[in-house]
């Protein structure tokens, strides 16, 4: 349902690169993983708190929905 918020995504890529910063070894100007964030100041120009958010119609089937960080989400899936 949703693509990470990675420096080496197109439109972020762009968003960073049109805000005079770069991606470097996959990393906001080669320090920080990813392009939204919360509390970092040094990255305060090219990273973006701003969320990214859809609607996506459920059907009768589905009743519920998770909403995890890839933190939670990867240490589930790794073991």
């Amino acid at each position: 349902m949703n693509s990470e918020h990675s420096p080496n995504r197109f439109d972020e890529r762009c968003r960073i690169e049109a805000a005079n910063g770069c991606v470097f070894k996959n990393r906001v100007n080669g320090e920080l993983s990813v392009s939204r964030a919360f509390g970092d100041i040094e990255m305060k120009d090219w990273v973006i708190s701003e969320p990214e958010c859809r609607t996506i119609p459920i059907t009768r089937n589905e009743d519920l929905l998770i909403l995890a960080s890839d933190g939670i989400h990867r240490s589930y899936t790794q073991d």
